[in-house]
């Protein structure tokens, strides 16, 4: 009998199948708290379709990067780190496209090789409720003005997405 395939634990996250403390979510992404964080905060955006490469779906990874972009503004906004550094790595644990999201405070160096800590569930949710307070500020255009939820690229980038995407 072959091996089943390991169930993708983003994707069950994507489906609520898992329970996550989402800090941000929409028709193609999900953002949520890691729960061995390197850093208070720490935050993962995925796309709810799954693939393994960014190159795969560039339409959808581009969203995923305009969500990564607007949840460091999120975190910052709420939680007031010094930086937020943004890792996009392949993972053998979980193969499903990803971008990290690292807030950094005073002389923490979260992407070194320091140990992940187990954040307890009354952490996770304290911490989610002040990044989701956020998303308020970030949408929020002034008076008279609109501001789009989603992402805005040129015309010149959306003419070479059209090009990869009739090409592939």
């Amino acid at each position: 009998m072959a091996d089943q395939p390991r169930p993708c634990i983003f994707c069950a996250i994507a489906e609520g199948k898992i329970p996550a403390k989402k800090v941000y979510e929409n028709s193609d992404t999900v953002a949520f708290l890691d729960i061995n964080p390197r850093s208070r905060g720490m935050s993962v955006v995925i796309p709810k379709k799954h693939y393994a490469n960014m190159n795969d779906e560039p339409l959808t990874s581009s969203n995923v990067f305009q969500v990564s972009q607007n949840v460091v503004k999120m975190i910052k906004d709420s939680l007031s780190p010094d930086t937020v550094y943004l890792s996009v790595m392949p993972s053998q644990e979980v193969p499903h496209f990803h971008v990290k999201l690292y807030p950094v405070y005073g002389d923490e160096r979260p992407l070194s090789e320091s140990q992940a800590v187990k954040a307890s569930d009354q952490d996770l949710e304290a911490i989610s409720n002040s990044i989701k307070s956020a998303t308020v500020n970030l949408f929020s255009a002034p008076k008279g003005e609109e501001k789009s939820r989603e992402p805005e690229i040129s015309e010149e980038d959306a003419r070479y997405l059209r090009t990869r995407a009739e090409i592939a």
